[in-house]
């Protein structure tokens, strides 16, 4: 059935359900095919209000959404992102443009689903993948005016149980909802230009001794920063990411890492040697020549 032909069956449906004294007859006595729920969509499908048929926007209600969906996906958009979180992927979402209500529902449909399925991963004594939530901007999203019961509070205060971690980034720390502060583990603050904002921050852990070089110093890098690890607020200077130093620091290690291992089978070698000189029984012979062989063969194996 093509989509022309299928609003059509729907359209005649509706028409034939209107008839008060033979309206569509169901599989349940008494009960009309047609449920109040199928009446609504049959409703936005004709636009027209039942009953009255007066002119209603219908289906036209959806058109500022058409820009967040794709002819192209074949399911729930928030149930392949979980997917693809389960491989290992990195998903980056985009909700830079558009309506802001249509943001904030979309966003808020992806946390709860992520959440959902995790718990019930958890519930079902199963392992949830590890996931990390990043959200830039964080106080368009997550505003202090939500609810305990809402998703992102539950996701900041329940999600380290199920294997969500929460990473959001804000330049306004009184906009964020008070039970997320409250969650929050790990700070890494650099420059906030505001008194108001200042005083949120003080009421968390000792950042009250820094709020005067909060407002003063905008050095690049410079962050206040509190880890689950440490008991204080400690002041550090953070390089700018530099992939090509990254990747040399990583040579090196692995540079270090193979000349203990050849300096250790080195070792090994000569040990393995002055044992075996100094006895004369067949057995250590053999036992000699099988390891030499061995290390010989692949030195970087111990």
């Amino acid at each position: 059935m093509s989509l022309p032909e299928a609003v059509e069956w729907f359209e005649a449906a509706r028409e034939a359900n209107q008839e008060k004294e033979n309206p569509l007859p169901s599989s349940t006595k008494s009960k009309s095919w047609v449920d109040d729920t199928l009446q609504n969509l049959l409703d936005m499908i004709v636009q027209k209000s039942k009953g009255t048929n007066n002119y209603i926007s219908g289906y036209r209600i959806l058109t500022d959404a058409v820009k967040f969906h794709s002819p192209r996906r074949d399911k729930e958009v928030a149930e392949e992102m979980y997917e693809f979180l389960e491989k290992g992927k990195i998903i980056i979402l985009d909700l830079s443009v558009g309506d802001l209500t249509i943001r904030e529902k979309v966003s808020k449909q992806i946390a709860d689903k992520i959440f959902q399925h995790s718990m019930q991963k958890f519930i079902d004594d199963k392992v949830p993948p590890n996931i990390v939530v990043y959200i830039e901007e964080a106080h368009n999203l997550i505003g202090k005016e939500m609810k305990l019961h809402e998703t992102w509070p539950r996701l900041a205060k329940e999600g380290a149980k199920y294997r969500i971690a929460l990473v959001y980034a804000t330049q306004e720390v009184s906009s964020v909802h008070p039970n997320i502060l409250s969650n929050t583990e790990n700070w890494f603050v650099t420059h906030l230009n505001n008194e108001n904002e200042i005083k949120v921050l003080a009421k968390f852990y000792d950042f009250e001794d820094f709020s005067r070089s909060l407002i003063r110093a905008q050095d690049v890098g410079f962050a206040r920063v509190k880890t689950l690890s440490s008991p204080f607020v400690v002041p550090v200077q953070i390089d700018k990411f530099d992939p090509e130093q990254e990747r040399q620091r990583i040579a090196q290690i692995h540079k270090a890492e193979a000349e203990k291992v050849s300096q250790n089978n080195q070792a090994a070698i000569q040990l393995l040697r002055l044992w075996a000189e100094e006895g004369d029984e067949q057995e250590q012979k053999e036992t000699w020549e099988y390891l030499s062989q061995t290390l010989s063969e692949d030195r970087t194996s111990i």
